[in-house]
C-alpha cells in the first residue's frame, strides 16, 4: 500500500506548523482536542512508525546519554577513554523501558506531592514570596550556574564561542517590564549584560539590538529557520514552506516527517557547516558545532552529499515540544561543559509560539506567564555562557523567526474568514486540484497547467468582495517577497503556481476546522505565515558579548541609549554572516545578505547600519494590543495631530522618547506591581495539572504499546 503521508491525490494536505498542531485540529481531525493534543505535539517533527522507540520519539535524545563501544547507554569504555558525545543511534525500542516507566511514575507522584505542598503552604500562610519563572524568588539574584575549571586563555588559539537562540513566534512588542524584565532592561537601554548594572555608555555589558528584524515570506518556522542559518531566501534554499510538493522529486515535504528526507535540504550552506569547515570541525580540527532542536539540523545526509561530515552538526538533540525550560537550560549548558565544547551552539525555544497559537497574540495570562519563563531562561543562559566561556570571547545572539497575529472566527459577518469549500465548486476541487497545502496561505497545484488560469479566475470571483484576501499567480507575487517561479529562483519550481494569501488576522478555514472550533466553544487563535513586512510578523534580535560591545562602541552617539546600541531594522538574512563574524570565520558561503563581509570590517561599517536619528513610526494596532511594550515606549508613537482621533498609549513624554537621540542616560522604565499570591497558586496548579495529564497519557500509551493495541491512523486527512 502506498504511503499516504508521502503522496496523495486529494486537496486536504495541511500546513502543519499552524493551527493543526498547536491547537489539536490538524491532520486526522474529528477527535476531541483534549484527547489528541498531547499525541499531536509529539508528532510536530517526529512521527511514529519509522523504527524509533516511542520513548526516544517523545523525549528526544539527551546529550548526556552516551554511546560507548557501540552500546547505547553503555558505561565508560575500558581504559578510561571518553565516550562519544553524540546522539544515540536509532533503534533499541525496549532499551530502558522499565527504568523510564518507573521514573515517570515517580515524577507523577513528586508533582502531585509538590503541588499539594505548595497549595497547603500558600493556604496556611495566606501569602509567600513571589516566585519568578524557573523557580527563583522575584527580586533575588539568580544562582550562577557552575562552570568548568578556567582554561583556554585569550590568545591560546581556542575559537570564540557563540550561542544562537531562536524564540519561535516571539514578537519584539512582547518585551515589557512585566513580561520580560531582563530582556526589557537590555532592549530599552536601562540595563546591562554585565554584573555592575547600567552605565553611562558603551563598554562591558553593552547590548546590540534593533526595533525589529524582518523575517522572510512566508513568515513560517521552517523557511525562516533555514534562512537564519543560510542567509538565503526560501526560494533559494528550497524550504519554501512548512509543507509543499516537489514536482521534480515527486514527493511531499512536511516538517513533521522523520527522518527528514535530505533531498529537500540540499539548498544553502548552514552555519554549522560553514563553521566546522572553516575552524576545523569534523574535517579533523578542534572546533565543532552543536544544535538543540534547531529546525533542519537533524537531517542525515548520504556520504556523497556530505563527504567531510560537516553538513551535519557534530552534536545534536532531537525535538521535544514538551521539554521544560529548566531541562532545556541544563541540556544546552551541558554542551559547554564538555571536555571539548563546540564553538557554535544553536538552540530552539518553541514555547511562545505554542502558547500564542492556542490563545492568540494578545497578552493572555498564559502567554504572559510563558514569556516570564522565557526571560528567566535567557538570563540564566547568558550567565551560564559567561561562566563557561573559558577565557574566550563568549557571545549570545537571541532571535525569533516571526511574529503572530490573532484570528477570530466568531462572526461570519465580520468578513475575517472564508470557508474553503465555499470558494470553489466541488467538481473543481475534486477534479482540477492535484495538491493543496492548507494553512494561513493556501498553496494550490492544478492537475492540468492549462487550467491554472481558470481556477485563478474562479478564486478571484469568489473572493472579490473579501478585502482581506488576495489570490496570486506564482509569477505575480510581490517582488519584495522574492518568491516567484523557476525562472527567477533556484527552487522556484517548489512554489505552487496558485496562492491565496490573506492579510494578518484573516483566515481561510475548512468546514472541519470551523465545526471543531464551534464544538470547543473557541473562536480565537494565533497564526503566522502572512506578508513578512506586516508589523504583526516582525521578529526579534539581540546580541550580547564582546563582539557586540565592540559594535556598540562604534555606533554614533544618537544610536546609543545607556549601554544599548540600536541598528536600523534589518532582514534576518544578515544573521548568517553576523554569527560567522562573531566566530572569526574567514570565508562565508554565497548568501542573499546585504551586509559586506566581514560584517564588522571598516571604520564606519556599524555606523552605516545605525538606527537613524529620531527614528520612530506609528502602528496603532501594536499600541492597542501591547500598551506596556518597550517598543511602543521607544518608537511607536505619532506626532501631535498626525493621527486624527488616535490615542497614543505611551507613558513617555515626547522629550523622553527623543532621549534615544539626545540623552545617553535615559529615565528608567517603571516596573508594574508583581502578581499577588493567588495568581501564583493558580499558575502553579495549572502547570502541575498539565504535567500530570501529560505523564498520565504517556503511561497509557506505553500500556497500549505493551498490549499491542493499535492506534488510530495519524497524519491523514479524510
Amino acid at each position: 500500500m502506498e504511503d499516504e503521508d508521502e503522496h496523495f491525490d486529494v486537496d486536504e494536505r495541511f500546513d502543519v506548523d499552524e493551527w493543526d498542531f498547536a491547537n489539536g485540529a490538524g491532520a486526522g481531525r474529528g477527535a476531541g482536542w483534549w484527547g489528541r493534543q498531547r499525541r499531536r505535539v509529539r508528532l510536530w517533527w517526529f512521527r511514529r512508525g519509522v523504527g524509533v522507540g516511542r520513548d526516544e520519539t517523545a523525549a528526544g535524545i539527551e546529550l548526556q546519554q552516551w554511546r560507548a563501544g557501540g552500546a547505547p547507554g553503555g558505561p565508560e569504555a575500558p581504559g578510561g577513554e571518553l565516550p562519544e558525545w553524540r546522539e544515540l543511534t536509532q533503534g533499541g525500542k525496549d532499551w530502558g523501558r522499565v527504568a523510564k516507566r518507573v521514573a515517570k511514575r515517580a515524577a507523577v507522584v513528586a508533582l502531585v506531592g509538590a503541588g499539594a505542598t505548595v497549595l497547603t503552604v500558600r493556604a496556611v500562610s495566606g501569602r509567600g514570596p513571589a516566585v519568578g519563572p524557573l523557580g527563583a524568588p522575584v527580586g533575588e539574584p539568580l544562582e550562577e550556574p557552575p562552570g568548568p575549571p578556567p582554561g583556554g586563555a585569550p590568545g591560546s588559539g581556542a575559537p570564540p564561542l557563540t550561542v544562537l537562540v531562536s524564540l519561535d513566534g516571539f514578537h519584539p512588542a512582547y518585551v515589557s517590564a512585566e513580561t520580560t524584565p531582563w530582556l526589557c532592561a537590555l532592549y530599552s537601554g536601562n540595563g546591562s549584560a554585565a554584573e555592575d548594572g547600567p552605565g553611562p555608555g558603551p563598554g562591558p555589558g553593552a547590548a546590540l539590538t534593533a526595533p525589529y528584524m524582518l523575517p522572510q515570506f512566508p513568515s513560517q518556522t521552517f523557511p525562516n529557520h533555514w534562512s537564519l542559518v543560510t542567509g538565503l531566501y526560501p526560494s533559494e534554499h528550497g524550504i519554501v514552506s512548512n509543507g509543499f510538493w516537489d514536482p521534480e522529486l515527486q514527493r511531499a515535504f512536511a516538517h513533521t516527517d522523520t527522518p527528514q528526507d535530505p533531498a529537500f535540504w540540499r539548498g544553502g550552506t548552514p552555519l554549522w557547516q560553514t563553521v566546522q569547515q572553516s575552524l576545523g570541525g569534523n574535517a579533523g580540527g578542534n572546533a565543532t558545532a552543536a544544535t538543540h532542536m534547531w529546525p533542519g539540523s537533524e537531517t542525515v545526509y548520504p556520504d556523497e552529499w556530505n563527504p567531510d561530515g560537516t553538513r551535519e552538526p557534530a552534536y545534536r538533540a532531537r525535538f521535544w515540544l514538551q521539554e521544560p525550560l529548566e531541562d532545556k537550560l541544563d541540556r544546552v549548558l551541558a554542551y559547554l561543559d564538555m571536555p571539548a565544547p563546540p564553538a557554535l551552539l544553536l538552540a530552539y525555544v518553541p514555547a511562545a509560539d505554542t502558547f500564542a497559537h492556542a490563545h492568540g497574540a494578545q497578552m493572555s495570562p498564559q502567554l504572559v506567564a510563558e514569556l516570564q519563563r522565557i526571560d528567566r531562561f535567557l538570563e540564566q543562559l547568558w550567565r551560564g555562557v559567561r561562566a563557561r566561556a573559558r577565557g574566550v570571547r563568549g557571545n549570545l545572539v537571541v532571535v525569533s523567526d516571526h511574529g503572530m497575529s490573532t484570528v477570530d472566527v466568531a462572526d461570519a459577518a465580520s468578513g475575517r474568514y472564508v470557508v474553503w469549500e465555499e470558494l470553489l465548486d466541488e467538481t473543481v476541487r475534486g477534479g482540477d486540484l492535484s495538491y493543496v497545502v492548507h494553512g494561513v496561505n493556501y498553496a494550490i497545484r492544478v492537475s492540468d497547467p492549462a487550467r491554472v488560469a481558470a481556477v485563478h479566475a474562479a478564486l478571484q470571483a469568489a473572493l472579490r468582495g473579501s478585502r482581506g484576501f488576495r489570490v496570486y499567480l506564482r509569477d505575480e507575487m510581490p517582488r519584495e517577497w522574492q518568491f516567484r517561479g523557476s525562472e527567477a529562483h533556484t527552487y522556484g519550481y517548489r512554489i505552487a503556481p496558485l496562492w491565496i494569501v490573506p492579510e494578518p488576522g484573516y483566515y481561510v478555514v475548512t468546514r472541519r476546522e470551523l465545526a471543531l472550533l464551534r464544538a470547543q466553544g473557541r473562536s480565537q487563535f494565533g497564526m503566522h505565515g502572512y506578508n513578512n513586512t506586516h508589523p504583526d510578523m516582525r521578529a526579534f534580535f539581540l546580541g550580547l558579548g564582546p563582539y557586540f560591545e565592540e559594535a556598540v562602541a562604534r555606533l554614533p552617539a544618537h544610536a546609543v541609549r545607556g549601554r544599548t546600541g540600536y541598528l536600523a531594522p534589518f532582514s534576518n538574512l544578515e544573521v548568517y554572516q553576523l554569527v560567522c563574524d562573531t566566530l572569526q570565520v574567514a570565508t562565508v558561503a554565497a548568501n542573499n545578505g546585504s551586509w559586506q563581509y566581514p560584517v564588522g570590517a571598516g571604520d564606519d561599517a556599524w555606523a552605516q547600519r545605525a538606527l537613524p536619528r529620531a527614528w520612530h513610526e506609528s502602528v496603532p494596532a501594536l499600541r492597542e494590543r501591547y500598551p506596556d511594550s518597550a517598543y511602543n515606549e521607544l518608537w511607536n508613537w505619532a506626532e501631535a495631530g498626525a493621527e486624527a482621533g488616535a490615542q497614543t498609549t505611551s507613558t513617555l513624554s515626547a522629550s523622553a522618547r527623543l532621549s534615544l537621540q539626545t540623552d545617553p542616560s535615559p529615565p528608567s522604565m517603571t516596573s508594574p506591581p508583581k502578581p499577588d499570591w493567588f495568581h501564583s497558586i493558580l499558575d502553579g496548579a495549572h502547570d502541575i495539572a498539565h504535567s500530570i495529564l501529560a505523564e498520565a497519557e504517556d503511561l497509557v500509551d506505553e500500556l497500549r504499546d505493551d498490549l499491542g493495541v493499535g492506534a488510530s491512523e495519524e497524519g491523514r486527512v479524510t
